[in-house]
């Protein structure tokens, strides 16, 4: 719509490691992003968004994490 615009983001990556690389070596990971961006007027926009990412390691081990974000912009030149 003219008021609000969005993108969505999902990325994967595998390896295929070496026995040599050791256990703590990267293997795999998912990432993932969404947005909502608002039009409040002609030259100002606020947005949100919200990441997603999880590693693991070549011995197994995994972790994860999400992040939150707020954005701000005003246009000099609109």
């Amino acid at each position: 719509s003219d008021s609000f615009r969005s993108t969505a983001t999902y990325g994967y990556v595998t390896l295929d490691n070496e026995s040599t690389q050791g256990p703590s070596a990267y293997h795999k990971t998912h990432y993932a992003s969404l947005n909502l961006v608002w039009q409040l007027r002609k030259k100002l926009s606020i947005g949100f968004e919200g990441l997603y990412g999880q590693k693991e390691a070549q011995s197994g081990a995994t972790g994860d994490v999400w992040r939150f974000q707020t954005g701000l912009v005003y246009s000099l030149f609109n």
